[in-house]
């Protein structure tokens, strides 16, 4: 609860904070107005203590803006505590007035939060050996304090960390780091990943909860896995700067080898992931999105999908997106092609296909340049976007700077307006603007 003492000083006391304004008139009921305050919470009765008893019957309070109230008084009649019925608005001016009183304070700003959120992160091979003889600090050291500025962090974990586990076959590629590679997560502020792709289960559902056990431990939140299809479904929500946030992950089935089904999807008692393809999928993506937006004020849905070496998305990839924004998603982390796709506005929201490389052994020359995306969110879930270039060598990672940076940024710039979004580049970093 907000107090103002209506005295010849009067102090508005905000939490911690305390306002001491003169009165313009040296009496006891002086008119008063406060300047340049904030509430803490819009939410929050405000309590009016005055310095002698009045009679609730000679004082009307109310608000301009109009704003209904409620107003009770202490037996005394010394104090009043007024309690707007639906809350006040943010960011917004208000008087508060009264017979003799006049108070003038400005509402908070709505709560915001950042995210920044990167692509695949593989800690096998090269990263994984530079972990390993440098120290954890070691491969994103180049990012510099962009993460670690961030509220959140976030990644797609492309492999499983454990020494359990046997190597499933037939497959092209198996990955598996050690589980001291995570450490590298946590020391480049990697608060929240996503563990469905098709990797997470290369060595089998031993290595897989073995890795979930490892994240725990290590105070890194994951999605989209989980010990049966329950855990996998369900959100992982935080709070960040009273904003409740929900994280949701689903994989594509089709890009896995047929025999391999059974194994990557979770079922009631199984572990394993959840796959997002066909009718099933759909629905449970957008029944998710829904229930998470029912308890959250965000919700950000990453979706491992697309098919590798492309630059741009199918059609089925844009209903989808488009379908999971309509359910209520905020924003659409996309990640597996190893390339970045432009971005597209849909709805006010970012539709991130592919995010590209984010730490990965240097399979192919092309893939080494990328961007994350650092998001500003607000309670009401307005969102603004802004890609940073990275570069990705011998197993690290870091952002660029200069002329590669430019060049980069117009690829992506480029690639948004095919999708009919337009975006800026400003210096170092791409600006997602609006809908052509």
């Amino acid at each position: 609860m907000r107090k103002v003492i209506v005295v010849l000083v009067v102090a508005l006391a905000l939490g911690t904070v305390a306002y001491q304004v003169k009165s313009l008139l040296e009496v006891d009921l002086a008119l008063v107005t406060v300047q340049e305050s904030k509430l803490l919470s819009v939410q929050e009765p405000l309590e009016l203590e005055f310095n002698r008893a009045t009679k609730p019957e000679e004082q009307l309070i109310w608000f301009e803006p109009q704003v209904e109230i409620t107003v009770s008084w202490s037996a005394d009649g010394k104090t009043a505590t007024i309690i707007p019925k639906e809350g006040l608005s943010y960011n917004t001016s208000y008087t508060l007035r009264g017979t003799g009183f006049e108070l003038s304070f400005t509402t908070e700003p709505l709560p915001t939060f950042t995210i920044v959120a990167g692509g695949d992160v593989l800690l096998d091979k090269l990263p994984g050996e530079n972990v390993a003889l440098y120290g954890p600090d070691y491969v994103f050291a180049g990012m510099g304090d962009l993460l670690k500025n961030a509220d959140i962090a976030f990644a797609n974990l492309e492999s499983p960390a454990s020494r359990h586990g046997e190597k499933v076959t037939p497959k092209n590629f198996t990955f598996r780091s050690t589980p001291e590679a995570l450490d590298a997560l946590v020391a480049a502020s990697i608060d929240v990943v996503s563990f469905t792709n098709n990797h997470c289960l290369d060595f089998g559902i031993d290595a897989f909860l073995d890795t979930l056990e490892h994240l725990r431990e290590r105070g890194i939140a994951y999605v989209g896995a989980g010990k049966n299809r329950h855990e996998a479904l369900s959100p992982h929500v935080l709070e960040v700067n009273g904003v409740e946030v929900a994280f949701l992950a689903f994989t594509q089935k089709s890009f896995l080898p047929a025999w391999s089904y059974d194994l990557w999807e979770a079922q009631e008692n199984k572990p394993g992931v959840i796959f997002l393809d066909g009718e099933k999928g759909r629905r449970d993506i957008l029944t998710a999105v829904a229930e998470a937006e029912a308890q959250a004020d965000v919700v950000l849905v990453s979706l491992h999908w697309g098919y590798e070496g492309t630059l741009a998305p199918q059609v089925w990839q844009q209903e989808l997106a488009q379908a999971i924004i309509d359910a209520g998603a905020t924003a659409i982390l996309g990640h597996h092609p190893h390339l970045p796709f432009g971005v597209e506005l849909y709805a006010g929201k970012p539709i991130i296909y592919s995010l590209g490389n984010y730490l990965f052994h240097p399979y192919d020359p092309a893939a080494r340049e990328s961007f994350v995306a650092h998001l500003e969110i607000d309670l009401l879930g307005e969102v603004q976007t802004k890609l940073y270039p990275i570069f990705m060598e011998q197993g690290t990672v870091r952002l660029l700077e200069g002329e590669q940076a430019t060049r980069i940024l117009q690829v992506i710039a480029d690639r948004s307006t095919r999708l009919g979004t337009e975006c800026a580049v400003r210096g170092d970093y791409v600006e997602v603007i609006s809908v052509r």
